[in-house]
């Protein structure tokens, strides 16, 4: 039997599903969830008993329930009918989150069982609910199927000619039936399937007209607190844009710390990390996230790392290597701590990171230094102690000296007045720019008109193709260029001239400038004893020069051009090096390996570089026989002869330990200097008032928000990073300052992200030696957190005012630092009274301070102390306090003050003593009654006795 596909077209579940759902974190407010659900239009359901189907989903709605999902897993899910839940019982949906009212567990479908549309209908009958998601075979979202949608997918219209269908189909001929049994048939299914359509009909209806009531019910609920819906929102807003503006100062705060910030998961995974942890691992921030930090550990530290990590419960700190990319290792101090969720539930850890190799270095430089000092102090009192023997005797010597050395001065001193060279200084184009005494004489020019002349207005004619050669060649070359005979134009007419010159160079070895020295040679014989008076004058030069050189602290050496083989080593060698000369002389190659081996590459370029006729110098470290080190600053040359070849090398050298010793300690504090102004957030600056200028630290833009290491602005720019409501009282302390000579303000400044942080300003007027104020030095400290604070103390000093009880903070001298309005009515005495003083002499009779050694021993012991305790106040009367004592600590977690909260407990006690006295009363008045009984049941025997004897008698 084939039937109609027309006519058995149902709806597949594949068009029902909704693939984008509404979705929402578990940690989102009821609220947000209300404005998601509330974005489309509610649409209104028609309330007759005849239903409209329409197949196509374009029209249906989105928006009745949302999903609770956290990292692609469904948590839960909630629909309108909880909003109607919880609007009726008055929760406040601004303080909700989803995590507290979803619905849980969740029933689900998986895709690959969702087949069988008419399955899915009993799963909504049978567990009476209206959602159903769907789930792909790895357990991720794929949709939701929603009850209005599965029902609006039935066309009961086309259902209903399935009826048509089969009794068309059942109306055609066969072989195998006869005509009355195919109506039969066919009369019996019609039956069936109008009874069981109209049934199902019927309780879908009375099922969603009962849901349409419902919701129509919630939804005027829901309009009347939409309008306050609306005013949350507005105030959610709000509240998201200060928490935005405060998250913001935060991360800044976070980026520019001065040590390394990170924040990984528990897996040790970088979640967040700042620019200067980004340095320190030599990474862009942006390639460290999602990185595992035991990657930037050092190999042989990682073990270590993993197994701290796992066993970390509280903050820890150790120092560790650490290896950057394509970096060397360094050592590291970490401290790390847990990171918490609402639930207390571990969720990260927090990193700082701090490199400390450069203080460990310093710290072993400063043990070698320190052991080095000793050693040397040991070997100078000896030296010294031999040194004091010789000293009697080098002082007759150095007298004999100095007087051989005046009269060899005095000898120089009348050799360089009696100069008759001329010299002459050009530029290049010729202008002359200065000359001595001698050419000005000679050219009967002053010096002030020689400036203004040029060189070829004093050749000869004949001569000037030759020297303007000679410029040309001097520019081009370093040589010194030595020429024969030229003419010039003297006040005593043309005169022969012997010249020498040579190219003067700049800062950039760029030749300026020419010099010339002229020497008068038409005299021949005047020439002749004019060069024996330069013979003598150059051997004297050289006994000066030997005398000098043996005497100075210096060494000075020459060797040869070719071999650098050493010709001349000054004395001092041997004090410095403390080998002979002798050894060198012999060894030229030995000084190389007296060389501390970490230096000797600059020595060799040091050698390379005077080889290539360049002027060099070089620092190294040498050793000595004791196996001490020196510093020494080498510094050769070249000396040419007169055809401008190398002639020989010369250099001196110079013992510099102390002076490396001294930058190394000056560099030591400055490196102190800066951490502390850092840690301190402090920062210095210094004004020129002759200059008009003004620099400040490299820290100092970071008090005013302004990148490290900014330019101090200008007065106009520094006036608007002040608080307006600030700028006035500034420029007036400003003066203030100039007046009295030092001062101290604070002030507000806003920074460009529109924070407001306070500094603590202190400046300082230098004066010069009449009185007029040169410069200005003061220091800028941020000192928000401190104002915060006193905020907070201020707040928390007027709730403690209200107390009853007196409350008072000492240190551990007994001087009070604190003292509330209950302190004040209890005792008598006033806050201003008594801040500063003692407490044993304000609180205390002489004869009662013994029974404050018990409470102190306790309370540093055991952190706390509670007890009673006799006191005075200020009219002397005894009152009897219970006291309560709590030792407070510092950040550092060292005891800083002791915590006393007092109650007046004087007439409790009085009350106390007078119901003791009333027991005891109580109880002779007990015990007279029961010996005044036992007495009288003694007595009245014997009375009774005593009385009948008397009548018988």
């Amino acid at each position: 039997m084939q039937f109609n596909e027309r006519l058995i077209d149902l709806p597949t579940l594949y068009h029902v599903i909704n693939r984008t759902p509404i979705t929402i974190n578990p940690d989102n407010y009821v609220v947000e969830a209300i404005v998601l659900m509330n974005q489309e239009r509610c649409h209104k359901y028609a309330q007759s008993s005849y239903i409209s189907w329409d197949f196509r989903l374009q029209e249906r709605s989105l928006t009745d329930c949302v999903l609770v999902m956290e990292a692609g897993k469904l948590l839960g899910i909630f629909t309108q009918q909880d909003v109607v839940r919880l609007i009726a019982s008055a929760i406040d949906l601004s303080k909700t989150t989803m995590a507290e009212v979803m619905r849980q567990p969740v029933v689900t479908l998986r895709e690959s069982d969702a087949q069988d549309i008419f399955m899915v209908l009993s799963l909504f009958r049978h567990l009476q609910i209206h959602h159903l998601p769907v789930l792909d075979d790895d357990g991720q979202l794929v949709g939701i199927i929603g009850e209005a949608d599965l029902l609006q997918a039935f066309d009961l219209v086309k259902m209903a000619g399935v009826v048509e269908g089969l009794q068309q189909c059942f109306q055609k001929p066969t072989d195998e039936f006869t005509q009355a049994n195919q109506q039969v048939e066919i009369d019996q299914m019609r039956y069936q399937t109008q009874n069981y359509l109209k049934l199902w009909v019927e309780a879908q209806s009375r099922e969603i007209i009962q849901v349409n009531q419902q919701l129509q019910q919630a939804l005027e609920e829901f309009r009347t607190t939409q309008e306050e819906l609306r005013q949350q929102n507005e105030e959610l807003l709000t509240a998201r844009e200060i928490i935005e503006l405060e998250r913001r100062r935060y991360q800044d705060l976070f980026e520019f710390a001065p040590d390394g910030y990170l924040v990984t998961n528990t897996a040790g995974v970088i979640q967040e990390v700042n620019h200067t942890a980004a340095t320190l691992l030599a990474m862009p921030q942006e390639y460290l996230l999602n990185k595992p930090l035991v990657l930037f550990v050092a190999q042989e530290d990682r073990q270590t790392f993993t197994t701290r990590l796992k066993n970390c419960q509280q903050v820890q700190e150790w120092e560790i290597n650490l290896k950057p990319q394509k970096k060397k290792p360094f050592l590291a101090r970490i401290k790390v701590t847990a990171i918490y969720d609402s639930q207390n539930e571990q969720i990260g850890w927090r990193w700082l990171l701090c490199n400390i190799t450069e203080r460990q270095q310093a710290k072993e430089v400063l043990r070698q230094a320190h052991n080095e000092l000793e050693a040397r102090v040991a070997e100078r009192t000896a030296e010294l102690v031999l040194s004091n023997a010789l000293l009697q005797k080098e002082i007759s010597q150095r007298q004999r000296m100095e007087e051989a050395l005046r009269q060899s001065e005095n000898l120089y001193r009348q050799l360089v007045e009696s100069q008759t060279d001329i010299i002459i200084r050009i530029d290049l184009q010729g202008q002359v720019t200065f000359a001595n005494a001698a050419a000005c004489q000679t050219f009967g020019w002053r010096a002030d008109e020689f400036r203004t002349q040029s060189i070829v207005d004093f050749l000869h004619p004949d001569d000037l193709p030759q020297a303007k050669e000679n410029i040309t060649s001097l520019i081009s070359s370093s040589c010194v260029l030595t020429t024969g005979e030229r003419r010039a134009f003297t006040v005593n007419g043309i005169r022969w001239f012997q010249w020498k010159s040579i190219g003067i160079r700049n800062e950039e070895g760029e030749i300026v400038e020419i010099q010339g020295v002229g020497r008068d040679i038409t005299e021949q014989q005047a020439a002749m004893r004019d060069r024996q008076i330069a013979e003598e004058a150059l051997r004297q030069s050289e006994e000066k020069f030997r005398y000098f050189a043996e005497n100075t602290e210096a060494v000075i050496w020459i060797a040869s051009a070719n071999s650098l083989k050493p010709l001349y080593i000054s004395p001092a060698y041997e004090k410095i090096w403390g080998r002979s000369c002798e050894i060198l002389f012999e060894q030229p190659e030995f000084w190389i390996d007296t060389v501390y081996p970490d230096d000797r590459e600059c020595a060799s370029k040091f050698i390379e570089q005077l080889l290539k006729n360049q002027s060099a110098s070089a620092e190294y470290r040498i050793f000595q026989l004791d196996g001490s080190l020196r510093w020494i600053w080498n510094r050769a040359f070249s000396v040419y002869d007169g055809e401008g070849k190398i002639n020989y090398y010369s250099g001196i050298a110079e013992d510099i330990t102390e002076r490396k010793l001294t930058e190394e300690s000056l560099r030591e504090s400055e490196a102190r200097l800066n951490l502390a102004l850092e840690t301190a957030h402090m920062g210095i600056w210094d004004r020129n008032l002759k200059a008009n200028t003004v620099i400040w630290s490299a820290n100092m833009g970071l008090l005013y928000g302004l990148p490290s290491g900014s330019p101090c602005p200008s007065f106009e720019e520094y006036l608007n990073l002040i608080h307006p409501e600030d700028r006035e009282s500034v420029i007036a302390s400003i003066t203030r300052v100039f007046e009295e000579g030092r001062g101290t303000i604070e002030y507000r400044v806003v920074w460009p992200d529109g924070s407001i942080h306070w500094l603590n300003s202190t400046s300082q007027v230098y004066y010069n030696e009449i009185g007029e104020p040169i410069r200005t030095i003061g220091t800028n400290r941020d000192i928000t957190d401190r104002k915060l604070n006193e905020q907070k103390i201020s707040e928390q000093a007027a709730l403690l005012d209200i107390a009853t009880d007196a409350i008072l903070v000492r240190d551990f001298q007994f001087q009070i630092l604190f003292w509330n309005k209950g302190a004040e009515r209890i005792y008598g005495w006033l806050s201003k009274e008594v801040l500063g003083k003692d407490s044993r002499e304000i609180l205390f009779a002489p004869e009662t301070q013994t029974q404050l050694e018990v409470p102190l021993k306790s309370v540093i012991e055991k952190g706390c102390w509670q007890g009673e305790l006799n006191k005075i106040t200020k009219s002397g009367k005894k009152i009897v306090v219970e006291s309560r004592w709590t030792l407070m600590q510092d950040g550092n977690g060292k005891p800083k003050s002791i915590l006393c909260v007092d109650t007046d407990i004087t007439e409790k006690k009085q009350l106390q003593e007078q119901f003791f006295r009333t027991q005891r009363l109580e109880s002779v008045g007990t015990l007279a009654g029961g010996i005044a009984h036992d007495l009288n049941n003694i007595l009245t025997p014997i009375l009774s006795k005593s009385a009948q004897k008397n009548q018988t008698m």
